[in-house]
């Protein structure tokens, strides 16, 4: 009986990690951009506020590798990403004023430029050549 209890909570306890972790996965740091790249979607995740620090997360879920370059609206190159299939990286990014834009470049495969828009929670950018 004393076994059957254990194995009892152990099997409840386990059900609430896992339950509880997706939650808090949900959650992207509030001076964060999270960039995932299905293939030929694109979903962003942006920053509520903002800040003068901010980072860029990429996440390469398709099945190619991905070469990415962070620029502004003047034409400014910021930083480059490459990322291989099924992998992520992160780019730290001093953003001046909330009037000047970005924008994620993908180049290979080539793609249309992501704007990086503070504000919006989460919007997703259909794939165009």
């Amino acid at each position: 009986m004393r076994r059957t209890t254990q194995l009892f909570i152990y099997f409840i306890s386990l059900f609430s990690c896992i339950l509880f972790s997706n939650f808090t996965q949900a959650k992207v740091k509030a001076d964060t951009f999270k960039v995932t790249i299905k293939g030929k979607l694109i979903e962003v995740v942006s920053p509520q506020n903002f800040s003068k620090n901010l980072s860029v997360i990429v996440v390469n879920e398709s099945l190619t590798k991905i070469v990415l370059k962070v620029i502004k609206d003047t034409g400014e190159s910021l930083g480059f990403l490459i990322l291989e299939s099924k992998s992520f990286g992160s780019l730290g990014l001093v953003f001046e004023d909330r009037s000047v834009e970005y924008y994620l470049v993908p180049f290979s495969p080539s793609s249309q430029k992501v704007i990086l828009k503070i504000g919006r929670e989460s919007y997703g950018i259909p794939y165009k050549k």
